[in-house]
Formats: C-alpha cells, structure tokens, sequence
C-alpha cells in the first residue's frame, strides 16, 4: 500500500469509513477523504493528507493528482 493514493468518498460515514482511512494511513498510502468542508479537521485528524470538499462541485474536479483506486461509500452516480 505504500505510495498508493485513494480516494474515500465518504470517510466520515459511520466507523467503517473512519476505520478505513486510519488503516489506509497506517499501510502509508496517501489519502484524500471526500467530506463537507466543515469536516475537514476530523478527516485529518485521522490521518488525511487532504480533503475534497463535496459542497463546491464533484469531487473528480477537485483531484489534481493520478488515484490508484476509490472506495465509494455513498454510492449514486459519477460525473464523467
């Protein structure tokens, strides 16, 4: 998992998405959390490297790097 970058759209959704993100932290990967911008110190007092805020549009316009993988706990569409 080290040098891996995921995204978790949302990680702030229960204890599973929270347990998730400290794991992914502990494996070394980085990790971008997807949350309202309020949130934000939660997710990285977690361990985030950063957050995307989902209240300022899709959060697939706000990622500026290459994503290894995304866990999607919300389900619904995906902008293309």
């Amino acid at each position: 998992m080290p040098g891996k970058a995921v995204v978790i759209v949302g990680a702030l959704l229960g204890s599973i998405g929270s347990a998730i993100q400290q794991w992914l932290v502990e494996k070394k990967a980085t990790v971008w959390s997807v949350c309202r911008g309020q949130k934000a110190d939660i997710v990285k007092n977690l361990g985030a490297t950063g957050v995307l805020d989902c209240t300022k549009g899709p959060w697939e316009d706000q990622v500026s790097k290459k994503v290894d993988f995304v866990l999607d706990l919300v389900g619904g569409t995906t902008v293309e």
